[in-house]
């Protein structure tokens, strides 16, 4: 009875090895992968080409788990029924070999399932990386051994799928920001950062819905160049209006012909050496946008000036 008992716990051992190692490779976030491949973390080159593909390691630990519990199950069911059955006999009750069979099948279920599967699985989820990195090796053994298995398996679901009128999704699908925002709820929740952080977070999903307007300089309060001023004086004016984009007008404001940026003035003297600079050297096209779209919206449009009149009062100009 004893070699009997020693192949169950050695099936029931290798059950939970697949049950463990799923779980494990199921829980490695990809920044996780990456540190561990960056690392040179023991078995992480292993561990990376298996997790490449879910469908191929997951359906492998499948019929792993899946062949182990039947062997389990068929070679416990034939071997301990008879010792079940004597051990009735030997206390004068008939039972028949059907609930014999019965009873050691629900004996051993349980055993598998509470050994095999919950305290494995549960573990893994705690130790996660430790178990992935060392059930790699295994797993891409196995992977190789049951590969035309597997392949048939998968055929075969596809097959019997479209039956079903359903098609196989080839692209994984694609993370939404309302995935993001609940991940964000649910990480505040479990204690990962602080309600300030939450907040912090958040706002990045609220700055495209904002409007230009809120983040842009009224044209009431922009600093201006002349482009017929002399190099002294609109240098001056840069340098006092303390801002990195500067808008050019000629004659009125209303006639604008560009933006000068902090950085080419910058650029332009340290290449020529020379501090008087000529402004149609540094000048840039400008475009306007309109107050009321969104930030998301503002990359999408660029106008030129001659297409915007000054009694349009729903401008703004980006004087960062």
């Amino acid at each position: 009875m004893i070699p009997i008992l020693f192949v169950i716990v050695l099936l029931t051992a290798v059950n939970a090895l697949f049950a463990a190692s799923e779980m494990a490779l199921v829980s490695i976030k990809p920044s996780t992968m990456y540190q561990l491949v960056q690392k040179e973390a023991k078995n992480s080159y292993i561990l990376e080409k298996v997790t490449k593909d879910s469908t191929k390691y997951l359906s492998t630990i499948q019929v792993a788990i899946t062949f182990s519990g039947f062997l389990s199950s068929a070679f416990a069911g034939s071997k301990l029924s008879v010792y079940l059955i004597d051990f009735f006999d030997s206390m004068g009750v008939v039972l028949p070999h059907n609930i014999a069979v019965i009873i050691i099948t629900i004996l051993l279920s349980f055993f598998t399932l509470v050994f095999g599967e919950l305290v494995p699985k549960r573990v893994a989820m705690i130790k996660s990386v430790k178990i992935a990195l060392f059930a790699a090796p295994i797993i891409y053994v196995v992977m190789k051994i049951f590969a035309p298995f597997v392949w048939l398996l998968t055929i075969s679901t596809r097959a019997i799928v479209r039956l079903f009128g359903i098609k196989p999704r080839q692209k994984k699908d694609k993370v939404t920001e309302k995935d993001i925002r609940e991940l964000i709820v649910y990480g505040h929740i479990e204690g990962l950062y602080q309600e300030q952080e939450k907040e912090m977070l958040e706002r990045i999903f609220l700055f495209d819905d904002l409007s230009v307007e809120k983040i842009m300089t009224p044209i009431e309060d922009v600093a201006w160049i002349n482009s017929e001023a002399e190099s002294e004086t609109w240098m001056d004016n840069v340098i006092q209006s303390k801002f990195s984009r500067i808008p050019v007008y000629s004659g009125t404001k209303d006639n604008i012909k560009g933006v000068v940026l902090i950085k080419d003035i910058l650029s332009k003297m340290h290449h020529t050496k020379n501090l008087n600079i000529d402004m149609k050297d540094v000048i840039r096209e400008p475009y306007i946008i309109l107050n009321t779209m969104k930030i998301k919206e503002e990359h999408t449009i660029q106008f030129s000036c001659s297409h915007v009149r000054r009694h349009d009062k729903n401008r703004s100009i980006d004087q960062s």
